[in-house]
């Protein structure tokens, strides 16, 4: 027999273990889906009042924002309910009323809500306008709601709105 330091000794003792295992194993490591914004405008919506409208980039308080999501007619109230299925983490907009609304004044609410509970919800003037930020962790839809207050504006609603994706691609993707 030879010494146990020998090389060739502990590679017999190795390959010989590796002939009788019949313990196999693989390890499947996948990367964690990457969170990427998508502008809701693109999502269909699951659920949509008639006088809803989604349109291409809006000026709202002074400022231009891509996409525009709110009530479409005078004295009217809008939602658009949108399906997540928990896949988002955040929604970021702006709320006010487009500098191509005809009938700038009045008072207006918005809300953000996620399944039914409020996330966000402001009330204000044409001239005015609010920044939109709420987590969405876990829910499944979410709606944007508008309501005119006392017949004012004609438009109103979310400017520039987003929700942060973070679960791999399925039936409900936006898209952009």
């Amino acid at each position: 027999m030879k010494h146990p330091i020998n090389g060739r000794v502990a590679y017999r003792v190795a390959a010989t273990f590796a002939k009788r295992s019949t313990f196999s194993s693989s390890v499947v490591v996948s990367a964690p889906p990457v969170a990427r914004w998508y502008w809701l405008a693109n999502y269909k919506p699951s659920a949509a009042s008639a006088v809803s409208t989604a349109n291409a980039a809006s000026e709202l308080a002074g400022q231009t924002y891509q996409y525009f999501i709110g009530s479409s007619w005078l004295g009217s109230n809008s939602f658009r309910t949108y399906r997540l299925n928990g896949t988002c983490s955040r929604i970021t907009a702006f709320a006010g009323t487009p500098a191509w609304g005809d009938h700038i004044k009045g008072k207006h609410f918005l809300q953000v809500l996620g399944d039914g509970r409020q996330l966000f919800g402001a009330e204000f003037g044409s001239s005015e306008g609010r920044a939109v930020e709420s987590g969405l962790q876990g829910v499944q839809r979410l709606t944007l709601a508008t309501t005119d207050r006392d017949g004012g504006s004609e438009y109103v609603g979310f400017g520039a709105a987003q929700v942060l994706r973070t679960a791999p691609p399925g039936e409900f993707d936006p898209v952009d």
